[in-house]
């Protein structure tokens, strides 16, 4: 039993059992670093909330203006940003260390020691997200999968707050306190998974239903889960290449960087926030362009509408009768319904000569 690597992607052991394909005689140095990591990891998880809570700059990266004034989306993203950062960086670090073991005992591990050592990393990391060993949460568990990264999310928005002790006597109390089942995401979540959803601060709080929100919270730790993993899947390519090239001696140098002596490096530098150019609400009726927002007329929100839903289908270029027949106009034309609109040239292109388009053509200027 192995990792494996499938068209250049490396996969995790099955079923996450890492003691499985460690020889008894490497247990001992394979633990050393479970705990190195899980003490980590944990370190950097809770002084993230606990920064967040308390108004400090998280893990001390100061930031011009302050996260403080962040819009929520934007503030949860780049606190979220911070924890993946950081979360790479002791994946990496470990990932190396467990490689310095694999090539220094090439007689006691099974296979290739990149995807050896990549299958221990992805093991701590599931560790690290799901809490529990299991390959499959019990289906009886409530809370879903990846369960601490859920709870994270949750508290980044609502920190819990010290127990009833009558509400921890019924088995239903007990589950609420610990796995949190009764929390439901306040709209800023939506609008931060999906940039279609505009969001203004009088919206930011108000909650979603129980069916949104548990789709949310899989969208939100899917993702988070998916961006590390390729990160971690980079670092053993990178390593594979060098043994493809050099030979095992390359993998021993590499190996070297992994001090468990040294301070595991966490997040040092700033995530880069997403620039949305485009988002808007619901209906169309309002929208934010490049940072300002505009209140559109009925005709302009249709148009708009059908020219988004084209830009996100891949197929942006959309002519002229599709959209005024939408607007019940099909004698106008399309540049009318945007008079004395600053969107008109900046949002919305029309095909022609300077544009590059077919004339009769319209699209949203998003890049």
């Amino acid at each position: 039993m192995s990792t494996v690597v499938q068209q250049g992607v490396f996969v995790g052991f099955p079923n996450r059992n890492w003691q499985a394909v460690t020889h008894s005689q490497l247990l001992q140095p394979i633990e050393i670093i479970r705990e190195h990591f899980a003490k980590k990891a944990e370190d950097l998880r809770k002084t993230i909330l606990k920064d967040v809570g308390e108004r400090r700059p998280p893990l001390g990266i100061s930031l011009h203006p302050p996260i403080s004034i962040f819009p929520l989306p934007q503030k949860f993203e780049y606190c979220l940003g911070l924890w993946h950062k950081g979360l790479v960086e002791l994946l990496k670090h470990c990932f190396y260390a467990f490689l310095q073991i694999a090539v220094g005992n090439l007689s006691l591990v099974i296979g290739d020691p990149v995807v050896w050592a990549y299958g221990h990393a992805h093991a701590l990391l599931m560790q690290e997200l799901e809490i529990s060993d299991k390959p499959e949460p019990d289906k009886f568990r409530p809370g879903g999968k990846l369960l601490r990264a859920r709870l994270w999310v949750k508290a980044f928005f609502d920190p819990p707050n010290d127990p009833d002790p009558e509400m921890l006597k019924s088995i239903e109390g007990f589950e609420e306190r610990v796995f949190r089942t009764n929390w439901r995401a306040p709209r800023c979540l939506w609008s931060f998974a999906d940039p279609r959803i505009l969001c203004d601060e009088a919206r930011d709080w108000e909650r979603l239903d129980q069916e949104t929100t548990e789709q949310l919270l899989d969208d939100v730790v899917s993702r988070f889960l998916r961006g590390v993993e390729l990160r971690l899947q980079e670092e053993a390519r990178a390593a594979s290449i060098g043994t493809a090239t050099q030979g095992i001696p390359a993998l021993a140098n590499a190996a070297k960087s992994a001090d468990l002596s040294q301070p595991v490096p966490a997040a040092t530098t700033r995530p880069k926030l997403r620039q949305l150019a485009f988002r808007a609400l619901d209906d169309y009726r309002t929208i934010c362009f490049k940072g300002k927002t505009y209140q559109l007329t009925k005709n302009q929100s249709v148009i708009v509408k059908i020219l988004h839903e084209a830009h996100i289908a891949g197929t942006p270029a959309v002519g002229k009768d599709t959209l005024l027949k939408a607007i019940e106009a099909e004698t106008s034309r399309v540049r009318y319904s945007f008079k004395n609109s600053r969107l008109w040239g900046s949002l919305i292109v029309a095909g022609g000569s300077r544009s590059g388009g077919r004339r009769g053509t319209y699209w949203l200027n998003l890049k």
